[in-house]
């Protein structure tokens, strides 16, 4: 590669480089100097990845099994790391920085060796288009799996583009599509894509085994989680996705008859139908400007067809981009500081930026020739401009949400962890958000959630996790206090305060970003720990930063 064509790699590097530190420096100065991520779930897999280091406990605490990732290919990444250079709160952002190089030393390369020349400036053009547009730097300040994910994604699309239309069966395509689910699941709906054309191509026996090693990994885990009294699947995908909706489709279709009324009824099975058969992606696709304009995009370019795709490539890539994107709308989730559809937000880019590029340079050549007007390659740049729109605000909303997003989760999330590492190291404590206050306490935890606690998810299941039972499991646990949104408690299906438990304090954050609520409230189980309580949190009060509001009986406490 010649230095002429290698700049635009360097220029995006340099700028990448220059827009992390920025947001490196933003984030310490809303912080105090103290580096926190912009939510708090990177500090499930931190939480996992230090106990499976440390005691060899797969588990958000040490004390016992929780199938609480379904990052398992991540958290144990992360685990590895910290076994070699200790628990360092830096890793996961190191590992995302570094995946974004490769994310993008990879583009570039494959666009370096097209048939057709990509040129320099259309190559740094899409470079800092995925930088800014996937968002990259958004997803590498949550801590997270989802740049590895794009870097993965974006890799094996490539290779089974290829393979797919030379008739190839690469190796490195198998060893990925059993990387990739363990990663994140939703790659499953990519590589079950990927095992129907290869049949459909004749080749079974490569289909039949690129679907076994995407599934293997999967079952293993699955069986050991069995083992452990958990599901099959992590509990995040159970909680998380369009999953929950589905299964109430499900019931809906089959209630018998009588149930309800006639009409009602009807509508419910109608209804029911058409959210299995496609509804939910179609809402969700609509919901989300992004995504559509790149799944309209890819459906439209092979109607303008500005240049021929004699290899067939191209269009593979763009069935692949499209199938996934409607999968995952229909059985996942979107949003959430940008995280969930990011992969397919890069894809849609690498996959349409040929077709985009072909069009600047037909128009180029028209323009130069002085012939007859075409209307393919001008509706192809407008497209491209269309497509960009909301891909533009959502990555600039993205940069300025960063440094807050960071520091809701310094003065709420590590906070609480403070606390109850101070004061309740070794005690039960119940909360709703049990990812950095088990990162950095060693406690015992009910999560009200359900991600980290064995019992949750089947009472949520049957529908009897209510106030009551929330108090049972509280005794029967040995809980002591609870750090909670008060929403979680108030609203279905808890539906109010716990018989016996006493709200003794609240901390509150301004200008929420990513925090899912402005106030923690701090609960007092049983009656002898509510002045325990009390003097703890007067103790901690004049540590908790200056712009966390504490309200509570417990500020007129003498602290012990």
């Amino acid at each position: 590669m010649t230095i002429a064509r290698h700049w635009p790699l360097t220029v995006a590097l340099v700028l990448a480089v220059v827009t992390l530190g920025a947001l490196f420096s933003l984030c310490l100065a809303r912080t105090g100097g103290e580096f926190a991520y912009a939510i708090d779930d990177p500090y499930i897999h931190m939480a996992m990845a230090k106990n499976f280091a440390r005691h060899g406990v797969w588990g958000v605490t040490r004390h016992e099994f929780t199938s609480s990732s379904s990052a398992i290919g991540w958290t144990l990444l992360v685990s590895g790391i910290y076994r070699f250079v200790g628990i360092r709160d830096l890793v996961p952002l190191a590992l995302n920085i570094l995946f974004v190089v490769a994310l993008l030393w990879m583009i570039h390369r494959r666009f370096d060796r097209e048939p057709r020349s990509f040129g320099p400036t259309g190559s740094l053009v899409l470079l800092v288009g995925v930088f800014f547009l996937t968002p990259l730097p958004a997803l590498v300040f949550t801590g997270q799996e989802h740049v590895l994910h794009t870097l993965l994604t974006v890799v094996f699309v490539t290779i089974a583009g290829g393979a797919l239309a030379t008739g190839s069966a690469p190796r490195s395509l198998l060893v990925l599509a059993a990387a990739l689910p363990t990663v994140r699941c939703e790659a499953l709906f990519l590589v079950l894509l990927t095992c129907l054309l290869f049949l459909a191509r004749g080749r079974k026996a490569y289909s039949i085994g690129m679907g076994c090693c995407a599934v293997l990994p999967l079952a293993i885990y699955g069986a050991i989680s069995v083992a452990h009294g958990w599901l099959p699947l992590a509990t995040p995908i159970v909680l998380k996705g369009n999953l929950a909706d589905l299964g109430r489709a499900g019931q809906a279709l089959s209630l018998s008859p009588g149930q309800s009324g006639p009409a009602a009824e009807a509508l419910s099975r109608l209804g029911a139908v058409a959210r299995l058969l496609g509804l939910t992606a179609a809402m969700n696709l609509l919901a989300a400007p992004h995504l559509l304009m790149l799944i309209l995009a890819a459906l439209i370019v092979p109607i303008i067809r500005v240049n021929e795709d004699p290899s067939g490539s191209l269009h593979v890539e763009l069935g692949l981009f499209v199938g996934s994107t409607m999968l995952h709308l229909q059985f996942a989730r979107t949003g959430w500081f940008y995280r969930y559809e990011a992969y397919l937000v890069a894809l849609g880019l690498v996959v349409l930026a040929r077709p985009a590029a072909d069009a600047v340079a037909a128009i180029r050549q028209r323009l130069a020739r002085d012939g007859p007007f075409h209307p393919g390659p001008a509706a192809a740049l407008a497209l491209s401009v269309l497509v960009a729109l909301p891909l533009f605000a959502r990555g600039a909303q993205s940069l300025v949400e960063v440094p807050g997003a960071a520091r809701n989760v310094f003065e709420q999330h590590c906070q609480m962890g403070r606390f109850l590492e101070r004061f309740y190291e070794g005690r039960a404590v119940a909360a709703n958000d049990v990812g950095a206050i088990n990162y950095i306490a060693d406690v015992r935890c009910l999560d009200l959630v359900g991600l980290a606690t064995r019992e949750v998810w089947p009472l949520k299941r049957r529908r009897s996790f209510d106030r009551t039972v929330v108090a049972a499991l509280a005794r029967r646990l040995g809980v002591a206090v609870a750090v909670v949104y008060d929403r979680w408690l108030l609203d279905p299906p808890i539906s109010g305060v716990p018989p016996g438990w006493k709200r003794i304090g609240q901390w509150s954050i301004r200008d929420r970003v990513s925090a899912a609520q402005e106030t923690v409230s701090w609960y007092a189980t049983v009656p002898e720990e509510e002045r325990r309580l009390a003097e703890n949190l007067a103790a901690f009060s004049s540590r908790l930063p200056r712009s966390v509001l504490q309200t509570g009986d417990y500020l007129g406490v003498t602290a012990r």
